[in-house]
């Protein structure tokens, strides 16, 4: 199974170069609109969400402390209710901003919670798909995407692609 520790994510930043950081960022098609690259982010933010939502049983079953376990529930839920929101506000950069900042936080407190916690494959899977899309998500709103981000996203063997189909499968 693959490591999938906020140890392992943030241990690999050292060793990638701004150019290869950047990929993120080439994932949104130049030849799309800006309207067709926020149906995409609305898109991608929702299978995130729902993903989170479907595998909420599984975290759930984890040896989690009761802080730790109440922390993701609400992150969960906060995740999908700001998805909905994103899915609302879907005609302007501008107004996206802050809800996609939202939807970073509410992930990375996810992943922080399970950081050192064997995680089943389908949940695992799950984690690094968002960590995938998320700087594709914060570029196509003119985010900028933190350098902790860009690795993360960087050392998972995953394709934006990938990345969506895995949360299809498992929203």
């Amino acid at each position: 199974m693959m490591d999938t520790s906020r140890r392992s994510f943030l241990g690999v930043a050292a060793s990638i170069s701004a150019a290869a950081m950047l990929t993120a960022c080439a994932a949104l098609n130049p030849n799309n609109t800006p309207q067709q690259n926020l149906s995409l982010v609305v898109s991608d933010v929702s299978a995130i969400a729902a993903a989170f939502g479907k595998a909420l049983p599984q975290i759930q079953a984890l040896n989690l402390n009761a802080d730790v376990r109440t922390m993701i529930d609400a992150s969960v839920a906060d995740l999908q209710a700001v998805a909905k929101a994103v899915s609302m506000a879907a005609s302007s950069t501008t107004a996206e901003q802050p809800l996609i900042q939202k939807i970073e936080t509410d992930v990375n407190a996810i992943i922080n919670g399970l950081a050192g916690v064997p995680l089943p494959i389908p949940l695992s899977s799950i984690i690094q798909a968002a960590t995938v899309l998320l700087p594709i998500i914060e570029a196509a709103v003119n985010l900028a995407v933190s350098a902790p981000a860009k690795a993360r996203a960087m050392a998972v063997p995953m394709s934006p692609d990938e990345a969506r189909a895995i949360l299809r499968l498992n929203g």
